[in-house]
């Protein structure tokens, strides 16, 4: 009776798992059927293709002329290689190592929420929902920069929304260590993300009346990553200190949008759209508010940044 017992709660326990995986790997196919005709766009292929020529030999900045940071070619490095070692094409490895992200970044993002007393019916659909947000919303800039930069920052912020909460007052060392190499990583492809990270730490830092939140684990080791990335790229690429910058203020300042672009009415629509949504979510409840306020911070670091670059390309509104 024992064993029967067990083999009911074994079953009970395998279809409850099943119920939560496929949908999500049903997503995860949808993203990957959606992503192969349109993923390899200009920026994407010539980054694959710098990649390439690296692999054969060629030196990045003396061979190869590439105004972006050498981390945004050098993240594309291994789907090149497997690329090049394998009848697939490159590309073909992008798609499945950003949605090998999306699952990453789903689960540390939960994790460092603190979900454990949860509904399970609330940790499902909270779940799908960031399945869909990260792997099927950005669309067109699925597996650009930026789209990569969110998912390394989602965990940052999603620790900084749970300290504002006091949720985590003593949190593992070992997630602290996972939230700050992705933030770390999310800053070094784009230095402007600092604004996300920021604002909702100096959210926390107001709720819990200490400075505790900005002096945290996870901020010295992505504020150490940030500086070893750049000080190892001077000492590699000096170029990109030197020589590169006046090249890049030919090639972009031209494209600087006026400041009347960033509030224009579709950036204010989509403001609007976002503050009707959270009122549906969040109602007139001042803690669900207050819950939600990192992640509005953090859309708003993201706006900052898509300010500061100061070209209005839509890849980089996806933050």
């Amino acid at each position: 009776m024992v064993a029967l017992a067990q083999m009911r709660d074994r079953t009970a326990r395998s279809f409850r798992i099943s119920q939560i995986v496929w949908p999500e790997i049903a997503i995860l196919l949808l993203a990957f059927a959606i992503q192969i005709p349109i993923v390899l766009n200009a920026d994407l292929g010539w980054l694959l293709t710098v990649a390439e020529r690296m692999l054969a030999g060629a030196k990045l900045g003396e061979d190869i002329l590439e105004l972006n940071p050498p981390l945004s070619v050098l993240m594309y490095m291994p789907a090149a290689y497997l690329g090049t070692l394998l009848p697939i094409p490159a590309h073909i490895f992008v798609i499945i190592m950003v949605l090998a992200g999306v699952v990453g970044s789903t689960n540390l993002t939960l994790k460092a929420l603190d979900t454990t007393d949860w509904e399970e019916g609330s940790f499902k659909r909270a779940r799908l929902v960031l399945f869909a947000v990260f792997a099927l919303v950005p669309g067109m800039t699925f597996a650009q920069r930026e789209h990569i930069a969110l998912l390394a920052m989602a965990p940052f912020v999603a620790l900084a929304a749970a300290h504002a909460s006091q949720r985590l007052a003593q949190s593992p060392n070992t997630l602290r260590l996972a939230v700050g190499i992705c933030g770390g990583f999310a800053m070094c492809i784009k230095p402007h993300f600092v604004f996300m990270a920021g604002l909702p730490l100096l959210w926390a830092a107001w709720r819990c009346r200490s400075i505790r939140p900005l002096l945290g684990l996870e901020g010295w080791l992505a504020a150490a990553i940030v500086m070893a990335y750049f000080g190892t790229s001077f000492l590699v690429f000096p170029d990109y200190f030197t020589v590169y910058p006046r090249w890049a203020a030919v090639a972009y300042l031209p494209l600087r949008m006026a400041p009347s672009f960033f509030y224009a009415v579709p950036v204010l629509t989509v403001f609007a759209a976002i503050a009707f949504l959270l009122h549906l979510t969040c109602g007139r409840n001042p803690a669900q508010w207050a819950g939600a306020t990192p992640w509005i911070l953090a859309a708003l670091g993201g706006f900052l940044s898509y300010v500061l670059q100061g070209k209005g390309f839509p890849y980089m509104r996806l933050p």
